[in-house]
């Protein structure tokens, strides 16, 4: 029996390490969709990001899973915990999986607002802290 291929580029076909190994660094490939987020309640920033994972993480299932939404809030000023998490098998299964998480996080009168990403950039400049919530941005970016 043969395992099931692990490595998938953006359009679901199988993929060598070596060539996952090269995408995966590139960010360009790699994020599909990204909004950085206000908390209505405190104005703490947060950031909804989609990626392509490429590495299929249900190699059980018959639907490869190698796209992820997170909501990274900030939690302090020197760390992060995922506040949601989605999985997807398919490009379009995670655009749109991503814009349902953006509505329903900020519809109404949802905990999240949508913020610009010069008004994010100005809030995360005044977090402190060793390991500070703008880097864990930059580095998810």
């Amino acid at each position: 029996m043969t395992a099931a291929p692990l490595y998938f580029n953006r359009d679901g076909q199988e993929i060598s390490l070596d060539q996952w190994t090269e995408l995966i660094e590139d960010d360009g490939y790699r994020v599909v969709a990204q909004h950085y987020l206000k908390r209505r309640s405190d104005s703490q920033v947060g950031m909804l990001s989609t990626v392509w994972l490429g590495l299929n993480h249900t190699p059980h299932r018959k639907e490869k899973s190698i796209f992820e939404t997170m909501l990274f809030p900030k939690v302090n000023d020197s760390e992060t915990h995922p506040a949601y998490h989605a999985r997807y098998a398919t490009q379009q299964q995670a655009v749109s999986g991503h814009m349902k998480s953006l509505r329903s996080l900020c519809d109404g009168d949802a905990l999240w607002h949508s913020i610009e990403t010069d008004e994010a950039r100005v809030l995360l400049a005044n977090l402190e802290g060793p390991d500070g919530y703008k880097e864990r941005i930059d580095e998810v970016r």
